[in-house]
């Protein structure tokens, strides 16, 4: 049995197989082209799908038991896609500077303060809700035909499975989603003007989305029991390997099978 870790990065993405027992055996790599024109940072999301079906099938040609595949992604950017998971439009980066004045309207209705108790973020227009916001406004005809809101990691779960959902950690990347109650604000979202349920459902990291559909197994080549996983925010992930990194040295300096009570 193998494994696999599946990071969406905003240049490229990159599969990685590991065996039973947790050691990398082989990876792959895609990459997509950034468009920047003029004020406009976008993305292609279905570039972005074909490099990711690209990895799967390379190592799948290799590798026929892999049982599970992970996803994490970048956060912030989102894809409006019609109800088959098609994308309406290109994604809006991090980086473009679209949605300040949606973010400065946020702000004035709710305030600074209220917003950062929500969802701990202090306001910026980077963050998602602001930029779909933008869209509702200057483009009424996509956000019109839109029957799904995706973030990258539930765009590409959601391709691979048919099931839409979005970890926590993610989801909180988006500017409208309360991490006191773990689920979207509602508060947010209805001065936003913007329907709530057009989002994924917001799960824990770890969460099994199901098994991949038939029409990926004859795609990919991977066998039909592999099941997708919802992991995490990118930079979530790093974090928590390179704190297991850390203690696992840790351990290893200590040395008598003793672990030290300091925390970093």
């Amino acid at each position: 049995m193998k494994i696999g870790g599946l990071d969406i990065g905003t240049t490229g993405c990159k599969l990685t197989i590991f065996d039973a027992k947790g050691k990398q055996i082989d990876a792959a790599y895609q990459s997509y082209t950034i468009m920047r024109t003029g004020d406009k940072h976008e993305i292609d999301a279905s570039a972005l799908m074909n490099a990711v079906y690209k990895v799967i099938r390379e190592l799948a040609l290799k590798y026929n038991d892999i049982a599970g595949i992970g996803v994490t992604s970048f956060g912030e950017s989102f894809v409006l896609t019609d109800e088959k998971g098609i994308p309406l439009s290109l994604s809006m980066l991090y980086t473009d500077p679209r949605g300040k004045e949606e973010c400065q309207k946020l702000c004035s209705q709710l305030t600074i303060d209220k917003i950062t108790s929500i969802t701990g973020l202090y306001p910026h227009e980077m963050y998602s809700i602001s930029k779909i916001m933008w869209i509702k406004k200057h483009q009424p005809d996509i956000y019109a035909h839109t029957k799904h809101i995706f973030l990258i990691e539930d765009f590409v779960v959601f391709n691979l499975t048919g099931n839409a959902q979005i970890d926590y950690s993610l989801a909180a990347r988006t500017m409208a989603f309360d991490i006191n109650l773990l689920a979207w604000s509602e508060k947010i979202f209805s001065t936003a003007d913007i329907d709530v349920s057009l989002m994924s459902k917001s799960v824990a990291s770890g969460t099994s989305a199901g098994k991949i559909t038939p029409e990926i197994v004859e795609m990919t080549g991977l066998n039909c029991l592999c099941e997708i996983i919802t992991v995490s925010h990118d930079q979530v992930a790093a974090g928590y390997w390179n704190r297991s990194i850390y203690w696992r040295y840790r351990y290893r300096w200590c040395g008598n099978g003793r672990m030290s009570h300091s925390y970093f």
